[in-house]
């Protein structure tokens, strides 16, 4: 036993003197590595803050915003802030109250907001222990109302936080998702397109920040701050597009679509003297706050950015080039036959029968007297018409996504190929393309550039960009276009293509298509079509240009051409868009 404890008393000499010495050699080890610069400051003090910018509100050309930013609060649970003591003769504040309110606003079940309030010990009345983890996300929220948790001490307890957030609201919904687009943020893959995705360097802004330093428990010393870069906010931009026009287009559209049981349609008012976009509608289109389960096709603004082989409506810009060269004039006579035409090792069918003059080309829309036209006028001469009025390249309107059309060279066409062309097959078209070319024959020759950017506006008020009308080039003469007016109210008129496309108060110049939905590996459907009518009024002194375009029609027992399906819808958008402009009602005597 004596030995035992000679062993014991000899161990806990050495021992302490031991860990004395590790302790010292460990201390010698801090010091170096806190001076040779190798160690992590564990109590940085450093503290930097962004200020995020306030994106650019978007409006109509009537000073209405489209887009806006919507104030909201991620809400969260903090068990280190203190909890306010009530008031005396105040009954303390109720933590089911809180989570009933909290769940309310953020679609949790009550149950598991408790459930956080209790594990991280928020109920501060029953103890006062808390946890290591500091916050405890519950969701976020956009009710404006929400703002009481934080300030209404008196109801809820203290230990619930608010921080501010951001994000992007559309009131139209769907009436402008193709024409807005979605802000970056709220997709995974930042903007969609439209002018939230053409204008980003404009809305955006620039965030702002503040250097400074931080207390220990990681609070900003306002006291001690070094540097703050307030935040410059996003511009503002107003469009062309007119919300009340683009309701009645959607509406009209929509109902269309539905009579017809129709795939799709497309929509667009062009105003004509300047090529404004007044209303621009594709459907499907889709919900913004529903983005991530939106097919694919829902997506494109098809309105510029599918191609489609437009059929008869082509063929006013076959007689126009014809007129404007000086080969035929409204009374030239072409022979159509008995209905069936043989050329090109191909057959092209007919309504019309017999010998008929232009005028009736256009009004009973035939297909072999335009395809005759096109080879009086020679390959070349109909290929630069074509260029001349932007079928072979974008018309450049200020939305991204636009396609260019497509059409070969004529140096490769085959015999058949204009006489095809001529009728709007084998030549395939955007419809933004398509209603730019009547407006230019409404506008006397002049193809306008189409645009919906008006003016871009900075936060201090000046107009730092303006869109400007802008003529692209002048297919035709004015004496042309008048002409061509003139032949395309027959097309409306008794006994015409599209007598169903009339507006009560106003004459109408317009032209109907039907034209085969092209095979995704080449050829032509049998049974699937497009129907369309482009038209524009007053006919003489024309202020707007509209095109309906219905994908692939399909109500049964009627008929799917463009004059019975697609002009009953353009006849109802113009009447109701020249009431809201209030363009003057003419004398039809």
């Amino acid at each position: 036993m004596g030995q035992y404890r000679g062993n014991s008393r000899k161990t806990r000499f050495f021992l302490i003197p031991f860990l004395l010495l590790a302790w010292f050699l460990f201390l010698i080890y801090r010091l170096y590595a806190l001076h040779s610069g190798g160690a992590v400051a564990r109590n940085n003090i450093r503290y930097k803050r962004d200020i995020k910018a306030m994106r650019g509100v978007i409006y109509d050309r009537g000073g209405n915003p489209i887009a806006v930013n919507e104030t909201g609060w991620k809400i969260y649970l903090d068990p280190c802030a203190d909890s306010k003591k009530p008031r005396k003769g105040q009954p303390p504040p109720d933590p089911l109250a809180t989570c009933d309110r909290i769940a309310e606003l953020v679609g949790r079940p009550c149950r598991d907001v408790w459930h956080d309030l209790v594990t991280t010990n928020i109920d501060i009345l029953a103890n006062g222990h808390l946890r290591t983890n500091r916050y405890v996300v519950q969701g976020v929220t956009w009710d404006p109302t929400a703002i009481d948790l934080a300030t209404n001490k008196d109801l809820y307890v203290g230990n619930v936080g608010l921080v501010p957030m951001q994000r992007r609201y559309y009131p139209q919904g769907r009436r402008l998702c193709h024409i807005l687009g979605i802000a970056m943020g709220s997709t995974p893959t930042g903007n969609s397109g439209g002018i939230e995705q053409r204008y980003e360097s404009r809305l955006r802004g620039a965030d702002g920040f503040i250097y400074g330093e931080r207390a220990g428990n990681g609070r900003e010393i306002r006291e001690r701050r070094t540097s703050t870069v307030a935040a410059i906010d996003g511009a503002a931009i107003e469009l062309t597009i007119d919300h009340n026009i683009q309701k009645i287009v959607h509406d009209v559209l929509s109902a269309a679509v539905e009579e017809w049981n129709a795939d799709g349609a497309r929509c667009i008012v062009e105003k004509v003297d300047t090529g404004e976009i007044l209303a621009m509608v594709s459907l499907p289109d889709f919900d913004p706050e529903d983005w991530s389960h939106t097919p694919d096709l829902a997506k494109r603004n098809r309105a510029i950015s599918d191609q489609y082989d437009p059929g008869s409506t082509m063929k006013a810009v076959t007689v126009a080039a014809g007129i404007n060269e000086g080969i035929i004039t409204p009374d030239s006579t072409y022979d159509v036959g008995g209905g069936a035409w043989h050329y090109g090792g191909g057959v092209l069918r007919d309504h019309a029968k017999g010998v008929i003059n232009v005028s009736t080309i256009i009004a009973k829309s035939s297909n072999i007297g335009s395809a005759k036209i096109a080879l009086d006028l020679g390959n070349r001469r109909f290929e630069r018409y074509l260029k001349d009025f932007g079928f072979t390249a974008k018309t450049g309107i200020d939305l991204p996504g636009e396609a260019r059309g497509s059409l070969p060279p004529a140096s490769s066409w085959e015999p058949i190929k204009p006489t095809r062309v001529a009728i709007g097959q084998g030549i395939s078209v955007t419809p933004i393309q398509m209603i730019n070319a009547y407006a230019t024959i409404a506008n006397g020759g002049r193809r306008m550039r189409p645009y919906v950017m008006k003016r871009i506006v900075s936060p201090s008020g000046e107009v730092i960009e303006r869109n400007h009308p802008k003529v692209l080039s002048t297919p035709i003469t004015p004496e042309t276009a008048a002409t061509m007016r003139e032949m395309l109210k027959g097309v409306v008129a008794p006994g015409g293509t599209a007598r169903r496309a009339r507006v009560a108060g106003y004459t109408v110049a317009g032209k109907t298509g039907t034209a085969q939905i092209v095979k995704p590996g080449g050829g032509y459907y049998d049974h699937n079509h497009y129907a369309s009518f482009i038209g524009f009024l007053p006919a003489d002194n024309p202020e707007v240009a509209i095109l309906v375009l219905l994908d692939n029609p399909t109500k049964p027992g009627k008929s799917h051409d463009g004059g019975v399906s697609a002009a009953p819808a353009f006849a109802e958008i113009a009447l109701a868009t020249a009431q809201y402009l209030e363009i003057p009602v003419e004398d039809q005597q």
